[in-house]
């Protein structure tokens, strides 16, 4: 944050209010009250001088140990400036049974971010549009993420119950089938997905339709809740790594970098130069992987099947790298707080160098055979459009906001890493239809490949861990040969990492848009809270949006080219 803006939030919002720093120095803001939290909120998105008009997150933490007052619950809101690129956060102490007010009135986007608080922690957000549970089934008792519910605790449940279509309930019978001469439209309802051929993951949308058209849809989630962040506060920072590969499925490079750099920030880590440089091509090389699924499965959607082979053999030749990195494909866990699992392969400079010289080829096939393509051009301009409005409005970021004209990048933007030394360019759209969002996507691979190039060119030497013993693991050598290593080795699997108390909120440009880990700390090794700000969740709550009065056919379209990962989606 610039330090005249900084100064300016200061003392402009410290009249009544707590203001502090978190770890990584951000300005935070503690609100007076519910009412005080949306004023100011507000104040902050439309002030000229802020201008704090994206809600990049919306969560809570449990206070029950009464480290930040007398109050059970902590409201967390991230505010992003899209104009200073700068971030602020606003927090609020709620005792156990207090009301907040909801800011969907402000930041559409805010809606299911409110529904999953009152669904993990039970807060009750006066003014919302449609308060109900968004994960868990409406039956469930209790609310998971605070810290009086068990780990272990499970709510199973014999059959199904209705769904609501937006904020209408459907009606339901007995046995759980909707009754549709009691509905409050004759017009057909149509049940899309989960497990459909037209809809990817865990996916389910529940849509009205009157012959092809699409006049009500309703999203559904919660499929694949895996708890995870619940797991996040009950496994050791190191233990946790793991996990975060089963995030985004699709780039789970990225997934495993952006935890540990934020770990690593917390601890004040800085980390070595090759290491630094190694990182950079697993996220870019996690970032063509995702986008070859994305634009290869939604061009096989839409019956372009040979795009769908080409850009799949260079997705194994990545994944073929990728296991020589770490022994994995899919499931990679290859970065450690402070360091990486391995060191790179001997002949891995020669399978990138092969790389980044043959992938452009194919990218420029696969534009022949799309982008002038009158079937493709028939069925991507002009369907599933956002406008760039919307993409502010409903917090959305990555190739979808960029499509629809946000010019917004993190590696650009708020830089980490080399990528301030890396010469490469942001694709930006203007209409926000699926044709925009596959050329962004398209010109993306592009750029990444770029700069895995310059990556490749100038890879330093030296070691890939930071010589600092709270994170450092010991070489497996030394750990048979010497009993300080062996004692260290011991204590740190069996203890775990020691992180200061403090939070922060670290992020990425992961492939599908800002991927950002909220972390609360009081010490130790497990993380009070462990907050994944994932880009799928957002993205599914704008796509019941998107479809309505659009066709069917358009719907897939539309899809696939926002590539939710249900991974994420739910966490």
């Amino acid at each position: 944050m610039k330090n005249s803006l900084a100064e300016q939030i200061k003392t402009r919002y410290s009249d009544g209010r707590k203001i502090e720093t978190d770890s990584l120095g951000e300005i935070v803001i503690w609100a007076k009250s519910p009412t005080d939290m949306v004023d100011t909120a507000n104040d902050l998105k439309n002030d000229q001088e802020t201008r704090y008009n994206y809600l990049t997150d919306l969560t809570a933490y449990d206070n029950v140990d009464g480290v930040d007052g007398d109050g059970r619950f902590v409201l967390v809101y991230q505010l992003y400036s899209l104009e200073n690129r700068s971030r602020v956060r606003l927090k609020l102490l709620l005792r156990e049974g207090d009301h907040a007010k909801s800011v969907s009135i402000h930041f559409t986007g805010a809606n299911w971010l409110e529904r999953e608080v009152f669904d993990m922690y039970g807060i009750i957000f006066d003014n919302h549009p449609n308060l109900r549970r968004i994960m868990m089934d409406d039956r469930f008792v209790g609310h998971p993420l605070r810290k009086d519910y068990s780990l272990r605790q499970r709510q199973p449940f014999s059959n199904n119950i209705g769904l609501h279509l937006g904020t209408n309930p459907l009606p339901n019978t007995n046995e759980g089938r909707v009754n549709l001469n009691d509905f409050y439209n004759p017009n057909v309802l149509l049940n899309l997905g989960p497990s459909h051929p037209a809809m990817h993951g865990t996916l389910r949308v529940m849509c009205r339709v009157n012959g092809e058209t699409i006049e009500d849809a309703a999203c559904e989630l919660g499929y694949l809740h895996r708890a995870i962040e619940k797991l996040g506060e009950n496994k050791t920072y190191h233990q946790w790594i793991v996990y975060t590969d089963r995030l985004n499925y699709c780039s789970s490079l990225a997934n495993n970098v952006a935890y540990c750099m934020a770990v690593e920030k917390m601890m004040g880590i800085s980390i070595t130069e090759r290491t630094m440089v190694i990182r950079v091509m697993a996220m870019e090389l996690a970032r063509i992987i995702d986008h070859i699924v994305c634009v290869a499965i939604n061009a096989l959607d839409l019956g372009a099947m040979t795009v769908f082979w080409h850009f799949y053999y260079w997705r194994e030749e990545a994944y073929t790298m990728i296991e020589s990195m770490c022994g994995m494909r899919l499931t990679t866990s290859y970065t450690r707080i402070g360091g990486m699992s391995q060191d790179l392969p001997d002949n891995f400079v020669a399978r990138m160098k092969r790389f980044v010289e043959e992938f452009p080829k194919t990218i420029d096939e696969i534009s022949n055979l799309l982008t002038s393509n009158r079937i493709w051009i028939d069925r991507t301009r002009d369907v599933g459009v956002i406008t760039k409005e919307e993409a502010i409005k409903y917090s959305l970021m990555g190739p979808v906001a960029r499509a629809s004209g946000v010019d917004f990048d993190l590696r650009r933007d708020r830089p980490y890493y080399n990528y301030s030394s890396l010469d490469f360019d942001v694709a930006v759209g203007s209409n926000g239809d699926v044709y925009d969002r596959y050329l962004v996507r398209m010109e993306e691979m592009r750029q990444s490949t770029r700069i895995l190039k310059q990556c490749v060119d100038r890879i330093p030497t030296g070691p890939i861990w930071v010589d600092d013993k709270r994170v450092k693991i010991p070489n497996k050598q030394d750990v048979y040969t010497k009993m300080e290593d062996l004692i260290h080795h011991f204590k740190f699997f069996m203890d775990g990492v020691d992180v200061p108390s403090g939070d922060a909120y670290s992020s990425i440009e992961a492939p599908n848009g800002e991927l950002g880990f909220y972390i609360v700390s009081r010490g130790g090794p497990k993380a009070w809270r462990m907050r994944v700000k994932s880009p799928s969740f957002m993205l599914f709550q704008n796509f019941e949006q998107v479809v309505k009065g659009g066709k069917i056919p358009d719907a897939v379209a539309t899809l696939g080219s926002i590539n939710i990962i249900a991974g994420e989606l739910d966490r």
